[in-house]
């Protein structure tokens, strides 16, 4: 029997985008419960280690076209748009 944990990780951060992203509107509470399964899981998909993976969230839940206008796409790094979603449903709470 194989595990999530024995999912290369590629596989991880779609399984992971779609979950954060199921439902429009909130936070991806939904990546909560794949994130608490185990530390490999956890560590695969920590901001640490896929900053992209939360700028792709990011990037399906808020509109980019305003920020890209006024910053550029130099301002627009992962770890800035993954540090956006988490303050954006901070203040949101």
């Amino acid at each position: 029997m194989t595990s999530l944990a024995d999912v290369p990780n590629e596989i991880l951060e779609h399984i992971a985008f779609y979950s954060g992203t199921q439902e429009l509107l909130g936070p991806p509470s939904s990546l909560l419960t794949l994130l608490t399964l185990n530390r490999k899981v956890n560590g695969a998909l920590s901001t640490a280690t896929t900053p992209h993976l939360y700028a792709h969230i990011f990037a399906g839940k808020f509109d980019l076209a305003a920020p890209l206008r006024r910053l550029g796409a130099s301002a627009l790094t992962a770890s800035a748009l993954m540090n956006e979603l988490r303050s954006r449903f901070v203040v949101l709470k």
